[in-house]
C-alpha cells in the first residue's frame, strides 16, 4: 500500500486540514517503529530490502502488507483527531489502531522465524 493510498482514503473519511508533508512523516515515524518492534526482531525473509527513511513520500511503498493496512488509516485518523482535541474520536481511533497493530504483529510474529537472543538474567 502506497502513502498516497492512505492519506486518500483518509482524507476522504475524516475532514481535516492537516497538510500530507505532516501525515507522510506521521507514517515514517509508524513505520520506523514497526520496522525496530516487529521486523528487526526477526530473521529477514529473502529478498527482503531496508526502507528507505530519508526518502518517503507520496508513492513509498509501506512496510504492513494492504491486507493489514487499515493500520495506518487507523494511526493518521487517531493522530488527526488528537489534532483536532477530539477525545472521544481519539480514544476510538486508538483503540482500533491498537488492535489493527496487534493482530499485524500477532500475523508477523507467526510466519517469520524470531533472532536467537540470549537473555541476561539478573539476580
Amino acid at each position: 500500500m502506497k502513502i498516497a493510498e492512505v492519506i486518500s482514503t483518509v482524507d476522504r473519511l475524516c475532514n481535516n486540514k492537516i497538510d500530507s508533508t505532516t501525515k507522510i512523516n506521521w507514517l515514517r515515524r509508524l513505520d520506523r517503529q514497526i520496522k525496530e518492534e516487529v521486523l528487526d526482531t526477526h530473521v529477514k525473509p529473502e529478498g527482503y530490502t531496508e526502507p528507505d527513511f530519508e526518502n518517503y513520500g507520496m508513492d513509498t511503498e509501506l512496510i504492513v502488507p494492504d491486507i493489514y493496512g487499515e493500520l495506518y488509516e487507523s494511526f493518521l485518523k487517531m493522530k488527526i483527531a488528537l489534532e483536532h482535541a477530539e477525545e472521544e474520536r481519539y480514544a476510538m481511533e486508538q483503540t482500533n489502531y491498537n488492535n489493527f497493530y496487534i493482530t499485524y504483529q500477532a500475523f508477523y510474529n507467526r510466519n517469520h522465524m524470531p533472532l536467537n537472543k540470549s537473555v541476561t538474567r539478573y539476580r
